[in-house]
């Protein structure tokens, strides 16, 4: 089953693609570090807003997959 980095890998790769810190970025767009950390870990699940101002702000697209996508990569857990 191939790997599918989270929301949270998705954006701490971008980010140290760009060589931000966490503490640069979360200045960048008006958000605590911490929370741009949680987010990055996985921690809490960030708004479709905030996903967009950080995609544009790092230059990079928002890409949104359906749920069958997810389901039949094993991403998540399909209702019986």
């Amino acid at each position: 089953m191939p790997h599918i980095a989270t929301i949270g890998d998705q954006v701490a790769n971008a980010r140290r693609a760009q060589q931000k810190t966490q503490a640069t970025l979360s200045a960048e767009i008006g958000i605590c570090r911490d929370h741009l950390s949680r987010l990055e870990r996985g921690v809490i699940n960030p708004s479709l807003r905030l996903l967009r101002v950080i995609a544009d702000h790092l230059g990079v697209p928002l890409v949104v997959y359906p749920l069958s996508t997810l389901e039949t990569h094993g991403a998540v857990a399909a209702e019986p």
